[in-house]
């Protein structure tokens, strides 16, 4: 159930990036289903830094070891390595360090980390919707 709702989290922003891309005049990527990528190309063409990229990352990548093989890791963030970095930061609030998990565990997230996710979304939507509205966004805790 979390990995669908985590799916459907980076789907609204997948379908966010493509109308604030169209109303840029820039060509909308329905077709690109990576919202990391998608996300990327969009800082890259208003000449932000790639803030966010990794945690996006991860995020895809918790989302589908939840929705795909029940939680359980198999495998890690590339090919050479035995770790897996999650899409929540760490149990310290403020560490700035994404959680690491290793091949075999179970993928858990609390209440706490699941809410934290979905400010972090929220951030993220928030800074298209100023694009969106050409007003500044204002700031949003997480």
């Amino acid at each position: 159930m979390i990995g669908n709702g985590l799916r459907e989290l980076d789907r609204f922003l997948n379908v966010l990036l493509d109308e604030t891309m169209t109303l840029h005049r820039l060509r909308a990527r329905p077709d690109q289903k990576n919202t990391a990528n998608k996300w990327s190309a969009f800082q890259h063409w208003r000449g932000a830094p790639l803030s966010h990229d990794k945690r996006l990352r991860a995020l895809g990548r918790s989302r589908n070891c939840l929705f795909y093989c029940g939680g359980y890791i198999t495998r890690g963030d590339s090919r050479s390595t035995r770790f897996f970095t999650a899409g929540w930061p760490e149990a310290e609030a403020g560490s700035g360090r994404l959680r690491e998990f290793v091949i075999g565990e179970f993928l858990d997230i609390s209440v706490a980390e699941l809410a934290e996710t979905c400010a972090f979304y929220r951030l993220v939507a928030t800074d298209l919707f100023g694009e969106l509205s050409g007003n500044r966004p204002r700031p949003c805790r997480i």
